[in-house]
């Protein structure tokens, strides 16, 4: 869900980039609609792998699905999401371990 909000803060990037065929842009904003969901997940002490399991079952569900997660369309290659993913909930981890060392 908080993937999907995200994509009402950059609906007018998104609405222009589709109206220019701007497929690079589309594929930053769809980016970063993953990054304020893992964010959002790892604020509410949630897991995002989950997020990243589900997405990663979605985007291989069907030849059209893959098709459309390879990152030659709309979206960008699923790889490159569920490195996002990961990357931003290895940089809370770390972050974490830091807040609680003592100084």
């Amino acid at each position: 869900m908080a993937h999907e909000l995200a994509h009402e803060y950059v609906a007018m990037d998104l609405l222009q980039a589709t109206q220019s065929g701007n497929l690079g842009r589309i594929r930053e904003l769809e980016l970063f609609c993953d990054a304020v969901a893992a964010v959002v997940l790892l604020d509410l002490k949630l897991d995002p792998g989950a997020y990243a399991r589900a997405l990663r079952r979605i985007a291989n569900h069907s030849k059209e699905s893959a098709k459309l997660n390879n990152g030659e369309n709309s979206h960008p290659a699923v790889h490159a999401r569920l490195r996002l993913i990961s990357d931003i909930s290895a940089l809370f981890r770390n972050r974490s371990v830091v807040a609680r060392s003592p100084q």
